[in-house]
């Protein structure tokens, strides 16, 4: 969709962890605690670098919602469904959530529908 430089930086530093984490457990087995105990401070450098790009990533995902959902309040208030005042908070993440289901339906049964025609 667009260019995501945390999802980038997540991805390493998920590798990164990995690598880490084998890196200790061969330093344990081997008995070498001055070693392991280092890998384990970078363990927790490296963690707590994914939860600031994680953080950073969930920003960039939520933060354009928030302004159409702002955008789409100063028009649309509330909606009236069957009777219903439904206001822009409940329908504006159920109607993005339907999407993103939809989409991800799409994207795992486009074989089948294809297939059918």
């Amino acid at each position: 969709m667009f260019y995501n430089p945390h999802k980038l930086k997540k991805e390493r530093l998920v590798s990164e962890l990995r690598h880490y984490n084998e890196l200790s457990t061969t330093a344990l087995q081997l008995g070498d605690y001055e070693s392991y105990q280092a890998v384990q401070s970078k363990i927790r450098d490296t963690f707590w670098e994914l939860m600031a790009a994680s953080f950073c990533d969930a920003m960039l995902f939520i933060l354009p919602h928030v302004i159409i959902m702002w955008l789409l309040s100063i028009k649309f208030k509330h909606i009236y469904l069957f009777g219903a005042q439904i206001e822009i908070i409940i329908w504006y993440p159920l109607l993005v959530l339907m999407c993103y289901l939809g989409k991800g339906m799409l994207k795992r049964y486009r074989k089948t529908f294809f297939r059918l025609r």
